[in-house]
This record gives structure tokens, sequence and C-alpha cells, in this order.
């Protein structure tokens, strides 16, 4: 008896509007409206956030953007000494080619800021050193030629 009376008052306070149903139906056309709303807020934020990290990584000053390059170096050294040599000893020693022109090239650079610093004098020496050695050893890979640096 008292389950009839609640379910006769409740169904009066909804027929008047005093009483909202606890379930509503969401449009379709809301859903779509919304996840396309989101979609244009998430592709505007990536957009904004890459501009800002390049303008940031611009305008970075010249030290940070050389411990930058040079912790991208060690890294790609880290990866090319992880690399299989049997596998692409062509990579291996293009690898090491082009990490040795830039060490050199590093060197000849750090040489023309700060000559008077000994441990660039002795970086450059030893890059110098270790040319001249390599200059006459040579060896090969697959047959072919390979002057190491």
């Amino acid at each position: 008896d008292t389950l009839l009376l609640e379910e006769r008052t409740v169904h009066a306070l909804r027929a008047q509007g005093l009483l909202v149903s606890p379930r509503r139906r969401v449009s379709p056309a809301l859903i779509g409206s919304a996840l396309a709303a989101a979609l244009v807020v998430f592709v505007a934020g990536t957009a904004f956030g890459r501009e800002l990290a390049q303008h940031q990584i611009a305008t970075a000053p010249p030290e940070v953007q050389v411990q930058r390059a040079g912790s991208e170096y060690v890294a790609a050294i880290t990866r090319l000494a992880g690399a299989d040599a049997a596998e692409s000893p062509h990579r291996l020693v293009a690898g090491l080619e082009a990490g040795t022109a830039t060490l050199r090239a590093a060197a000849v650079s750090l040489s023309q800021i700060a000559p008077a610093d000994t441990t660039v004098r002795r970086i450059r020496a030893s890059l110098d050193a270790a040319t001249n050695v390599a200059s006459t050893q040579s060896s090969t890979v697959d047959g072919r030629p390979v002057i190491w640096f």
C-alpha cells in the first residue's frame, strides 16, 4: 500500500514538472559535438605545444644548445655501440666515421674558442695522434678498404 502511494506521488510530481526523471537521454548530436570539440582542443593544444617547444629550442642560449647536442651525440654513440656489427657492418663503419668526424670538428671549434685551455689542447692532440696512426693503418670490412679515424 505504501509502495503504491509512493509511485502515485512520484508520478504526480513528474506530471507537474516538479520531479525530473533521473534518466536523461543524450542526443547523438550532442555527443558528436562534444567529441568534435574535444578533438579540436586536443589538436590545438598539441600544435601550440610543438610551436612553443620549437621556439624554446631555437631561443635557447648556446651553452644549452651545446649540452643538448652533446647529450644527443652520446645517446647516438651508445645506440651505435649496441648495434650488431655482424648484421650491419656498413652502418657501423658509417656511424664510426660520422662520430669521429663530429668529435674532431668539435675539438677544432673548441680549440678556436679557447686555444690556451689545456684540456682542449689534450683532446685535440689525442685526436690528431689517432688520425696519424689510423692513416698508416687500413683494414677491410666485407672486402672493402676502410680507413679508421
